[in-house]
C-alpha cells in the first residue's frame, strides 16, 4: 500500500529528477557557449581589401574623430569605460539569472525568517512585475537600499576605476 508520505516522497523524487536534468542542460549550454567565439561562423571569411565607405551614403564624410560632450573631458574617459565594462558584466550576470528562472530553478528554503514566503512562491503568477508583487515589501525595500549604498557609499561611480586592466575584459586605456 502506498501511504501519503510513501506519494510525496515519489513525488519529490520525481521533481528532483527534472531539476537534475534541468541543470544539466544549463550546464551544457553555459560550458558549450564560448566555444561560439572561437568556432562559431563557419562561413566565408571577409573579404580582404580597402572597403568603399562611401557608395553607401554618395557622400566622403571625410575623416571620422571622435567628438560630442562625452569626448571633451579625456579624464573621465577612463571612468566612462570603467562604468560601461560593469554595466556590461552586471547586464551579463541579470542574463543567466533570467536563464536559470526560465528553466525554473529556485533556491529551496524561505525567502522570509517566519517561513511564510518560500522560493518557489515568487514566480507563481509569472515573472517580471507579476513576480515583484509576491515579494515582500521590506525585501524590495532591502534590494533598493543596497544598490543605494553599493552606489554611493561602498563603491561610488565617481571613483570607479574599473580595478586592475591587466584582469580580462579590461582595457588598455
Amino acid at each position: 500500500p502506498i501511504t501519503p508520505l510513501l506519494e510525496h516522497q515519489i513525488l519529490a523524487d520525481t521533481l528532483l529528477q527534472k531539476n537534475i536534468k534541468k541543470m544539466a542542460k544549463l550546464a551544457l549550454a553555459l560550458l558549450a557557449t564560448p566555444a561560439v567565439a572561437f568556432f562559431g561562423g563557419g562561413g566565408q571569411a571577409a573579404p580582404r581589401g580597402v572597403v568603399d565607405t562611401t557608395a553607401d551614403i554618395g557622400v566622403d564624410p571625410g575623416p571620422i574623430t571622435p567628438g560630442g560632450f562625452f569626448f571633451e573631458e579625456k579624464e573621465s574617459l577612463a571612468r566612462r569605460r570603467a562604468v560601461e565594462i560593469k554595466h556590461g558584466r552586471i547586464s551579463m550576470m541579470a542574463f543567466l539569472g533570467m536563464m536559470v528562472q526560465e528553466l525554473g530553478i529556485t533556491f529551496p528554503g524561505s525567502l522570509t525568517l517566519d517561513g511564510s514566503v518560500q522560493f518557489s512562491d515568487i514566480l507563481k503568477d509569472g515573472m517580471g512585475f507579476p513576480a515583484l508583487e509576491n515579494i515582500p515589501k521590506f525585501g524590495l525595500f532591502q534590494i533598493v537600499a543596497f544598490g543605494f549604498i553599493a552606489e554611493t557609499a561602498a563603491m561610488p561611480a565617481g571613483q570607479y576605476t574599473g580595478g586592475p586592466q591587466t584582469l580580462p575584459g579590461g582595457y588598455d586605456g
